[in-house]
């Protein structure tokens, strides 16, 4: 939004589009994505991520019974506008946030890990062919 917010918005029948939280931003919002990360219980949780133009990603847990954002993280991702792609790595969904360099997000031992990526010219243009048929 142009007040850099970000509003879940209720889509019951009875009360459409009632403002169920809110989120200050503290830059103009590049990319968001709404990401369930799973362990082998089944058990999982419910992410909201935001790339932001300033080079920052923030990653807020989002209730999907009630719609409110709680523990927000942020980590400076380069100097880049954060654009947010999903993926999988072993069967389990995860996010790739590319920025000046890329970092992976994914689900370990029932907590959510964020690290950088490092990779070769081959692998990167590997990747940007693959990304452009997707």
């Amino acid at each position: 939004m142009a007040d850099n917010t970000i509003r879940m918005l209720s889509l019951d029948p009875d009360d459409c589009l009632q403002n169920l939280s809110m989120q200050a931003l503290p830059a103009p919002p590049e990319s968001l994505h709404m990401l369930e990360m799973t362990e082998q219980d089944g058990s999982g949780t419910l992410f909201l991520a935001i790339g932001l133009r300033n080079g920052v990603m923030l990653r807020t847990v989002l209730d999907p019974v009630v719609g409110t954002l709680t523990d927000t993280r942020t980590r400076f991702l380069g100097n880049k506008p954060v654009k947010l792609c999903p993926i999988l790595t072993q069967k389990k969904s995860a996010l790739m946030a590319l920025s000046s360099r890329p970092w992976l997000s994914y689900p370990y031992q029932a907590r959510a890990h964020l690290a950088p990526l490092s990779y070769d010219f081959s692998f990167s243009f590997s990747l940007l062919i693959y990304l452009q048929k997707i």
